[in-house]
């Protein structure tokens, strides 16, 4: 009779450790997957990122190119003012010559 006690209790034990040894495989696989979905969520962000900076870039070029443009066309209009106040003095010069 002993010996078929000692036998249910090592058989409830191993049965014990048995499910111990599920719970801590369904632990660690739950963790991997949780592990997995952060790295995806990270690489997501990354990208977002990545995408972001390349957008603000781009945005800083072009105002950078049109900031550029606009330097130019100050830089004519105020050369055609010149010019054309130039061609107003040298006027001005020859009318008060006729006077």
């Amino acid at each position: 009779m002993k010996m078929h006690e000692e036998l249910v209790s090592t058989a409830n034990e191993l049965q014990k450790g048995k499910k111990a040894k599920e719970r801590a495989q369904n632990e660690t696989r739950k963790k991997q997957r949780e592990n997995e979905e952060m790295k995806k969520k990270l690489k997501q962000k990354e990208d977002e990122m990545k995408i972001m900076q390349k957008t603000s870039e781009e945005r800083a070029q072009n105002e950078t190119r049109e900031n550029e443009e606009m330097k130019k066309k100050l830089k004519q209009k105020e050369d055609e003012m010149k010019m054309m106040q130039r061609t107003l003095n040298e006027r001005e010069q020859k009318l008060r010559e006729m006077v």
